[in-house]
C-alpha cells in the first residue's frame, strides 16, 4: 500500500516536471523501442555516459514515477557487452486513475 505521504511526493516531482534530458531520453526510448544506456547515448549524439545514465537513472526511480523500466539483458549493440535493457514502463490504468483523481482540481 502506497502511503498518502509518498503519494503527495510523487505529486509534487511530477509537477516539478522533467528536463529537456529527461525528454530526450523518454523520446529516444518511445521512437527507438528498448534500449541499452549506450545505445540511448549513441541515439542522442552524446558523447559522455554523464549525458544520459544519470537521468535514465532518474526516470527509472521511484521520484519521477518509474517512467522507465529494465526489462532484459543483452548484447549492447554498439559495445557487444552484455547490459540491461531499458523501455518506457506501461502504467496500469487503475494508477493512473487514482493519479489522476487526486490531481484534479
Amino acid at each position: 500500500m502506497i502511503r498518502e505521504t509518498s503519494r503527495e511526493s510523487l505529486i509534487e516531482e511530477r509537477v516539478r516536471g522533467l528536463t529537456d534530458r529527461h525528454k530526450q531520453i523518454l523520446e529516444a526510448l518511445r521512437t527507438g523501442g528498448p534500449m541499452t544506456d549506450r545505445e540511448i547515448q549513441e541515439y542522442l549524439f552524446k558523447k559522455d555516459a554523464n549525458d544520459t545514465r544519470p537521468r535514465r537513472n532518474e526516470l527509472a526511480s521511484w521520484a519521477y514515477g518509474y517512467k522507465i523500466e529494465s526489462v532484459d539483458k543483452r548484447k549492447c549493440s554498439i559495445t557487444g557487452k552484455t547490459a540491461m535493457v531499458w523501455r518506457i514502463r506501461e502504467t496500469p490504468t487503475a494508477q493512473m486513475e487514482m493519479f489522476n483523481e487526486r490531481n484534479k482540481g
